[in-house]
């Protein structure tokens, strides 16, 4: 590697906050030395460049026309020191993201993709508080939230991160018992669903598929883990986003007994307002990336 031909650094920071303020006297008052102690750092280093930086008259100093292109380019080189290193401390201090998601994205999704974030980002902890009804977030207790459903379902700064498909599933055994089977979203509308809310999203979905029917749920779950558990145990069909099954869907656990998907909710990033700490922001940005 060739050996670099520095100047002294002091004198460059000296030199950068003088042209950058167009005075030593309020570059000494930035970098609490004395006056006289700026004017020594920048003759060191025209010295060193063999040229002239300022012209010095009464009314203070000035930069030369070499002077002004010399200060461009060691703003823009301070500038890349000054960014690296506050990256490098971001990366190698401790940090933690508080995550506020609803119990499915957190064992279906977040469980077998976190380990591929802390591989990345091994100073970033990882809280996760699963809660099935949070509609914001409180910034005293998290840093994000995740959830499914439409926008004006949430109170913050919101972000639509992902529109995933929604169909019925059921387990296979669940099926065979079913005589006579159903063939269209109409014959499914006579067995027996399963429920996270009130059947709304039920009747969004057969609404989709042309049907207009009144549903009703007689027993709802608290979220939309356990549904998708009692589908795979075969108590019933559940309508699921895809993002969330597809792991089960792969291996044959959850089959689809009817086509028909439909798009009516996206997975929702509840920030609070204000600025996003850099922990939380590298977190934001791999999950867009994974999603």
């Amino acid at each position: 590697m060739k050996k670099l031909n520095l100047p002294p650094l002091i004198a460059v920071r000296a030199f950068e906050a003088a042209g950058r303020l167009g005075s030593f006297v309020a570059a000494a008052e930035e970098l609490h030395v004395s006056h006289p102690v700026i004017s020594h750092h920048i003759r060191n280093l025209e010295q060193h460049l063999n040229g002239k930086l300022f012209d010095r008259g009464p009314r203070g100093v000035e930069l030369t026309e070499a002077g002004a292109r010399y200060f461009k380019r060691i703003s823009n080189a301070l500038n890349i020191i000054s960014e690296s290193s506050r990256v490098f401390s971001t990366q190698t201090s401790e940090q933690k993201v508080r995550l506020v998601v609803i119990p499915e994205f957190a064992s279906r999704w977040l469980r077998t993709h976190l380990p591929k974030f802390r591989a990345e980002y091994p100073h970033i902890k990882i809280s996760i508080e699963p809660n099935a009804t949070f509609c914001e977030i409180d910034p005293a207790t998290a840093d994000l939230g995740i959830s499914f459903d439409t926008r004006d379902a949430f109170k913050g700064n919101i972000t639509s991160l992902y529109s995933p498909e929604i169909f019925p599933v059921c387990s296979p055994g669940w099926l065979a018992q079913q005589k006579p089977k159903p063939r269209s979203a109409a014959d499914l509308s006579k067995h027996h669903l399963l429920h996270e809310d009130d059947g709304s999203w039920w009747e969004k979905w057969f609404a989709t598929q042309g049907i207009n029917r009144s549903v009703v749920s007689d027993i709802t779950y608290l979220s939309g883990d356990e549904v998708i558990e009692l589908a795979i145990a075969g108590e019933g069909v559940a309508l699921v986003p895809e993002l969330l099954i597809r792991e089960e869907l792969r291996t044959g656990k959850l089959i689809r007994p009817v086509q028909g998907a439909a798009i009516i909710g996206d997975l929702q990033m509840i920030l609070p307002f204000g600025p996003v700490n850099d922990a939380t922001q590298l977190f934001i940005d791999w999950l867009i990336a994974s999603l």
